[in-house]
């Protein structure tokens, strides 16, 4: 009895082609995704890297003592629970609203805003 081989009725020659081509996609698609990843991985690098960089800058403002006002909104509750806006500007928000909340008149909030900070500054 003779050994018959296993794919005696198949012809891999007619299929080469085939084959070849299906090797040349598969390397164009590896090197797609590749750069792909690549891409990927250098923008999430780069967008570490910036927080990085400002988080040092504002840990070394902070250790050489440099400060900046108070910014952000601010709003006077009355004890009627009316709500006033505080007028700041922009600028020593939360000084401004404590020279407006303690002050009857409306007059000069700017330099009693700059007067307080500079005593809180300075005590």
């Amino acid at each position: 009895m003779k050994s018959r081989p296993i794919m005696s009725g198949c012809k891999l020659d007619s299929h080469r082609p085939y084959v070849f081509f299906l090797y040349i996609f598969l390397v164009f698609l590896s090197e797609l995704i590749f750069k792909f990843f690549i891409n990927v991985f250098f923008c999430v690098s780069n967008v570490l890297c910036v927080c990085a960089f400002v988080i040092l800058r504002t840990v070394t403002e902070r250790l050489a003592g440099e400060t900046r006002p108070y910014s952000g909104h601010f709003e006077i509750l009355r004890s009627d629970g009316s709500v006033i806006p505080v007028n700041s500007e922009g600028q020593n928000c939360l000084y401004h609203a404590v020279v407006q909340a303690t002050s009857q008149s409306p007059a000069d909030l700017k330099q009693r805003a700059e007067k307080l900070r500079n005593e809180v500054k300075t005590s």
